[in-house]
Protein backbone atom coordinates (compact mmCIF):
# COMPACT_ATOMS: atom_id res chain seq x y z
CA UNK A 1 0.00 0.00 0.00
CA UNK A 2 2.80 2.33 0.88
CA UNK A 3 4.57 1.59 -2.41
CA UNK A 4 1.35 2.15 -4.31
CA UNK A 5 0.86 5.53 -2.62
CA UNK A 6 4.50 6.39 -3.39
CA UNK A 7 3.93 5.47 -7.04
CA UNK A 8 0.85 7.66 -7.23
CA UNK A 9 2.73 10.57 -5.64
CA UNK A 10 5.68 10.06 -7.99
CA UNK A 11 3.42 10.05 -11.07
CA UNK A 12 1.60 13.14 -9.76
CA UNK A 13 4.90 14.92 -9.25
CA UNK A 14 6.08 14.02 -12.75
CA UNK A 15 2.83 15.24 -14.28
CA UNK A 16 2.89 18.44 -12.21
CA UNK A 17 6.52 19.16 -13.13
CA UNK A 18 6.22 18.18 -16.77
CA UNK A 19 6.86 20.89 -19.32
CA UNK A 20 3.70 22.43 -20.70
CA UNK A 21 2.86 21.72 -24.30
CA UNK A 22 4.34 24.26 -26.67
CA UNK A 23 2.04 26.15 -28.99
CA UNK A 24 2.45 25.39 -32.69
CA UNK A 25 4.89 27.45 -34.72
CA UNK A 26 3.33 30.56 -36.21
CA UNK A 27 2.10 30.21 -39.75
CA UNK A 28 4.45 31.55 -42.39
CA UNK A 29 2.61 34.02 -44.57
CA UNK A 30 3.28 33.21 -48.21
CA UNK A 31 1.19 33.02 -51.32
CA UNK A 32 -0.91 29.90 -51.62
CA UNK A 33 0.64 27.03 -53.53
CA UNK A 34 4.14 28.54 -53.87
CA UNK A 35 5.66 25.19 -52.91
CA UNK A 36 3.10 23.07 -54.76
CA UNK A 37 4.71 21.92 -58.02
CA UNK A 38 1.34 21.12 -59.57
CA UNK A 39 -0.08 24.63 -58.98
CA UNK A 40 0.31 27.41 -61.53
CA UNK A 41 2.61 30.25 -60.49
CA UNK A 42 1.14 33.78 -60.35
CA UNK A 43 3.99 35.00 -62.60
CA UNK A 44 4.59 33.01 -65.78
CA UNK A 45 7.45 35.02 -67.26
CA UNK A 46 10.08 37.45 -66.01
CA UNK A 47 12.09 39.75 -68.25
CA UNK A 48 14.87 41.97 -66.95
CA UNK A 49 16.50 44.58 -69.14
CA UNK A 50 19.73 46.16 -67.93
CA UNK A 51 20.03 49.45 -69.81
CA UNK A 52 23.49 50.37 -68.60
CA UNK A 53 24.30 53.55 -66.73
CA UNK A 54 24.73 57.19 -67.83
CA UNK A 55 28.43 57.26 -67.01
CA UNK A 56 30.67 54.23 -67.09
CA UNK A 57 30.55 50.71 -68.37
CA UNK A 58 27.53 49.09 -66.76
CA UNK A 59 26.32 45.92 -68.51
CA UNK A 60 23.67 46.36 -71.19
CA UNK A 61 21.65 43.19 -71.78
CA UNK A 62 18.19 41.63 -71.60
CA UNK A 63 17.13 38.25 -70.20
CA UNK A 64 13.75 36.52 -70.27
CA UNK A 65 12.79 33.32 -68.46
CA UNK A 66 9.44 31.52 -68.53
CA UNK A 67 8.03 29.19 -65.91
CA UNK A 68 8.20 26.41 -68.54
CA UNK A 69 12.01 26.65 -68.73
CA UNK A 70 12.41 28.73 -71.89
CA UNK A 71 15.01 31.47 -71.85
CA UNK A 72 16.20 34.28 -74.06
CA UNK A 73 19.37 36.35 -73.69
CA UNK A 74 20.45 39.39 -75.66
CA UNK A 75 23.84 40.83 -74.81
CA UNK A 76 24.48 44.35 -76.11
CA UNK A 77 27.48 46.05 -74.47
CA UNK A 78 29.90 45.44 -71.61
CA UNK A 79 28.89 41.77 -71.26
CA UNK A 80 30.76 38.49 -71.69
CA UNK A 81 28.57 37.37 -74.60
CA UNK A 82 27.25 39.81 -77.21
CA UNK A 83 24.35 38.65 -79.36
CA UNK A 84 21.16 36.67 -78.92
CA UNK A 85 20.79 33.21 -77.43
CA UNK A 86 17.61 31.18 -77.05
CA UNK A 87 17.05 27.90 -75.33
CA UNK A 88 14.75 25.63 -73.44
CA UNK A 89 15.50 23.67 -70.32
CA UNK A 90 13.17 21.86 -68.01
CA UNK A 91 10.47 23.55 -65.97
CA UNK A 92 12.07 21.96 -62.90
CA UNK A 93 15.22 24.03 -63.59
CA UNK A 94 13.28 27.27 -63.00
CA UNK A 95 10.74 26.10 -60.42
CA UNK A 96 12.82 27.40 -57.45
CA UNK A 97 13.09 30.81 -59.14
CA UNK A 98 9.35 31.10 -59.78
CA UNK A 99 8.54 29.77 -56.29
CA UNK A 100 10.76 32.54 -54.85
CA UNK A 101 8.96 35.13 -57.03
CA UNK A 102 5.62 33.72 -55.84
CA UNK A 103 6.67 34.23 -52.21
CA UNK A 104 7.35 37.95 -52.84
CA UNK A 105 4.01 39.22 -54.20
CA UNK A 106 4.68 42.90 -53.43
CA UNK A 107 7.45 42.81 -56.00
CA UNK A 108 5.07 42.23 -58.94
CA UNK A 109 1.84 43.71 -57.59
CA UNK A 110 1.96 47.12 -59.31
CA UNK A 111 3.87 48.92 -62.01
CA UNK A 112 6.02 51.83 -61.00
CA UNK A 113 9.58 52.68 -60.26
CA UNK A 114 12.07 54.14 -57.89
CA UNK A 115 15.20 55.90 -59.02
CA UNK A 116 17.74 56.05 -56.21
CA UNK A 117 20.72 57.67 -57.87
CA UNK A 118 21.95 59.68 -60.85
CA UNK A 119 24.81 57.47 -62.01
CA UNK A 120 23.44 54.01 -61.35
CA UNK A 121 22.49 51.14 -63.60
CA UNK A 122 18.99 51.55 -65.03
CA UNK A 123 16.85 48.42 -65.13
CA UNK A 124 13.38 47.49 -66.35
CA UNK A 125 11.59 44.49 -64.81
CA UNK A 126 8.63 42.99 -66.66
CA UNK A 127 6.47 40.46 -64.85
CA UNK A 128 3.93 38.62 -66.99
CA UNK A 129 1.31 37.39 -64.59
CA UNK A 130 -0.98 34.41 -64.96
CA UNK A 131 -3.98 36.73 -65.17
CA UNK A 132 -2.64 38.18 -68.44
CA UNK A 133 -1.44 41.49 -67.01
CA UNK A 134 2.12 42.74 -67.36
CA UNK A 135 3.68 44.69 -64.50
CA UNK A 136 6.57 46.97 -65.47
CA UNK A 137 8.95 48.38 -62.87
CA UNK A 138 11.71 50.82 -63.78
CA UNK A 139 14.46 51.21 -61.24
CA UNK A 140 18.16 51.16 -60.63
CA UNK A 141 20.16 48.71 -58.60
CA UNK A 142 22.81 50.85 -57.01
CA UNK A 143 24.07 48.94 -54.00
CA UNK A 144 20.72 48.24 -52.38
CA UNK A 145 20.15 44.59 -51.59
CA UNK A 146 16.39 44.54 -52.00
CA UNK A 147 14.05 41.98 -53.59
CA UNK A 148 14.62 43.29 -57.12
CA UNK A 149 18.39 43.05 -56.71
CA UNK A 150 18.02 39.47 -55.48
CA UNK A 151 15.68 38.66 -58.38
CA UNK A 152 18.14 40.06 -60.92
CA UNK A 153 20.94 37.99 -59.41
CA UNK A 154 18.82 34.81 -59.40
CA UNK A 155 17.70 35.28 -63.03
CA UNK A 156 21.29 35.96 -64.13
CA UNK A 157 22.31 32.69 -62.47
CA UNK A 158 19.53 30.68 -64.13
CA UNK A 159 20.27 32.12 -67.58
CA UNK A 160 24.04 31.82 -67.10
CA UNK A 161 23.64 28.14 -66.27
CA UNK A 162 21.34 27.62 -69.26
CA UNK A 163 23.83 29.36 -71.56
CA UNK A 164 26.64 27.13 -70.29
CA UNK A 165 24.53 24.02 -70.94
CA UNK A 166 23.62 25.12 -74.48
CA UNK A 167 27.28 25.97 -75.15
CA UNK A 168 28.18 22.45 -74.03
CA UNK A 169 25.68 20.98 -76.50
CA UNK A 170 27.02 23.16 -79.31
CA UNK A 171 23.78 25.17 -79.56
CA UNK A 172 23.84 28.90 -80.10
Amino acid sequence: MMSRMFSILAVSAIVACARPALPPDPQVFTQKNCDDPSAAFPVTEIEIEHLGCPLGQCPNYRVRVTSQGEFEYEGKKFVREVGQRFGRGYASDVTPLFAWICEHPNMYANSGGKQRGNDTENIIYRFRRGDGKTVVIRTDIGFWHDELWVLSTLVDGVVGRALAVTRGRGAA
